[in-house]
């Protein structure tokens, strides 16, 4: 079962799939985003979080949501945030989605070359503030 699992291209998800179609603008790319929303809305990355719990719930492929749930939260971008509005969802997919079960090399690449990582990790902690995150 586990070994059928790390296909996940192989298992068909016609429900999962459905759910995600529901909510557009969580497969859109920056660009798209950039013309679909008011900037810096935070609509796009709501209806992303919305469509990965529907997905995650109601998927056939639960180790590869398992996974894609464990790399989101250790390669982060901070969803929602005003840092992150228009590069967020494409970060979530193009990056975390599409290398979650690939190698961790091919992962950490695409996270570092991808804008979601320096404009939501980067830009996004004012390393000056009281309030900072930073001691």
């Amino acid at each position: 079962m586990v070994r059928h699992q790390l296909d996940p291209a192989a298992i068909p998800d016609p429900e999962a799939d459905r759910v995600w179609r529901a909510f557009p603008t969580a497969a859109m790319s920056a660009r798209e985003v950039r013309g679909a929303v008011k900037e810096y809305s935070w609509d796009a990355m709501v209806a992303y979080a919305q469509a990965t719990l529907a997905r995650q719930l109601f998927s056939r492929r639960q180790v590869f949501e398992v996974v894609v749930d464990f790399w989101a939260n250790h390669l982060t971008v901070p969803m929602p945030s005003d840092v992150s509005w228009d590069v967020g969802c494409s970060y979530h997919n193009d990056v975390i989605r599409g290398h979650a079960l690939g190698t961790f090399t091919d992962l950490l690449t695409a996270a570092m070359r991808h804008p979601g990582l320096v404009q939501g990790w980067w830009k996004g902690f004012d390393y000056t503030s009281r309030n900072s995150w930073y001691p």
